[in-house]
């Protein structure tokens, strides 16, 4: 009788007769001598449609003498009233030691069937040890079921042995399922299979505990795909990431479109060619995050820390950036029409070639950015202080609004006006002035000092505080 599948890295009992390839996995985690074992509620969790419901009933019936079964039918009244799709994720997944699907025809077309193997599926990728047990009817395909899974074939074997083969696996050495017990000679790739089922699963807690226990080391999680919509309790949603902590991790060309991220650390993450369109991130650490090339199509980043953020030939259309601080970033290259960039600081800010057309700037502080063929036509600077930004040759400015703004620069106001820029107001003349109308405008003397450090400006006198 030929095999019928062989389970790579495993040592393999082979019991033909019985139409099962019985699996003895050696890990390095038994290896170690390490014998602490989890505790779960179920032994075995059934997953079956329900026209196969007598051979799931038959089964249940056998393996329940001698282990835990979770059976749906059994727990009917239990289960009234509460949220089945909230149950099943714990039942299916982390509840039970092992998942047993009858697969024939009729599983692939239901939907508890596959929302309860969807769950699953997300399980096997935490666990060190088989937890997918596929009991078959017929050849059925189940895609998302790996082709090297073994499996029980009840064509050619009694229900009775294959109840037997299943209860003789209780028998042996458990592995742990806690995501977390990674050693060294776990690689790169089981390290991101497992962050990553920790973020689809929207498992802050867990995730921000394992970067922790590495210290924050740099890590490769690019080209990740968890951003769009996806089904959620059973609901189509994005995910909520918010707190997650990025930091020194490099998501380059990962699609992480409109996840919720509020108050994430992304401090000197790696998001180059990442679409990050319509995520919502306010109040987040991005200083000295690389952005390049990516996509932030409306992003939410109000409130946030970006000193030193890298923008560089980014798609930066309507995003919103607010009330935050953008200190040494640099937007060269990049396209940010309708960019929201009120009441930010800019201190030493690149806007090099970048397009900034309808942009806002309002109420903003920008001090020695350079605008050096910058583009910023019909944009708002209304109230914005501008000081020491002395690089702005062909700088567009046609129907950008400067009303009540404040500048120390002659030749820029001269540029400005000589340009189609409207409500340019007067250049000031020395450094009280503008420490007057810095201090009009509430700014903290500290920052006063700092702006006065940059600005072109002379003293009027000698008496200057």
């Amino acid at each position: 009788m030929s095999l019928e599948l062989v389970v790579n890295h495993c040592n393999l009992i082979i019991q033909s007769q019985l139409g099962f390839v019985q699996i003895s996995y050696i890990s390095a985690y038994e290896q170690s001598g390490m014998t602490s074992e989890p505790n779960y509620d179920y032994d075995f969790a059934l997953s079956f449609a329900g026209e196969n419901r007598d051979v799931a009933q038959r089964l249940k019936s056998l393996l329940g003498e001698k282990s835990r079964v979770f059976y749906y039918d059994d727990y009917t009244a239990q289960l009234l009233g509460r949220n089945l799709s909230a149950e099943f994720r714990g039942i299916y997944g982390r509840r039970s030691r092992f998942f047993l699907m009858i697969i024939s025809e009729y599983y692939p077309i239901k939907d508890w069937p596959n929302f309860e193997f969807s769950i699953g599926k997300q399980e096997s990728k935490r666990r060190t040890g088989e937890f997918l047990v596929p009991i078959r009817l017929d050849d059925t395909i189940l895609v998302g079921l790996p082709s090297d899974v073994a499996y029980l074939d009840l064509r050619k074997k009694s229900i009775e042995d294959a109840a037997d083969l299943l209860l003789s696996k209780l028998q042996e050495p458990r592995l742990p399922h806690e995501r977390s017990e990674y050693g060294e000679k776990h690689d790169y790739f089981e390290k991101k299979k497992y962050l990553l089922s920790l973020l689809e699963e929207q498992n802050v807690e867990e995730f921000n505990s394992f970067r922790q226990k590495e210290n924050y080391a740099p890590i490769n999680l690019k080209q990740i795909d968890i951003g769009g919509d996806r089904v959620i309790d059973g609901k189509a949603q994005t995910l909520d990431l918010s707190g997650i902590d990025f930091r020194n991790c490099n998501l380059s060309q990962s699609f992480l479109s409109a996840i919720v991220m509020k108050r994430a650390n992304m401090s000197k993450a790696g998001f180059y060619l990442a679409d990050l369109s319509e995520v919502s991130s306010p109040e987040s650490d991005l200083s000295g995050a690389v952005l390049a090339h990516a996509d932030l199509y409306d992003i939410n980043l109000v409130k946030s820390n970006m000193i030193g953020t890298v923008f560089t030939g980014g798609n930066l259309y309507l995003a919103h950036m607010s009330n935050s601080d953008l200190s040494h970033a640099h937007f060269v290259s990049a396209h940010a029409a309708e960019i929201r960039l009120e009441s930010c600081s800019l201190f030493h800010s690149d806007f090099y070639m970048a397009y900034l057309g309808e942009a806002r700037f309002s109420n903003s502080i920008m001090v020695d950015c350079r605008l050096v063929d910058t583009n910023v036509t019909s944009a708002k600077f209304v109230s914005t202080v501008i000081v020491g930004c002395k690089k702005f040759e062909n700088m567009i400015c046609d129907g950008a609004n400067f009303d009540k703004s404040i500048i120390d620069d002659a030749k820029l106001v001269d540029h400005l006006k000589s340009n189609n820029a409207n409500n340019v107001p007067e250049p000031l003349n020395n450094s009280e002035e503008l420490v007057n109308e810095l201090t009009k405008r509430q700014i903290p003397r500290s920052k006063i000092d700092e702006i006065l450090s940059k600005s072109l400006l002379k003293a009027a006198s000698n008496d200057l505080k």
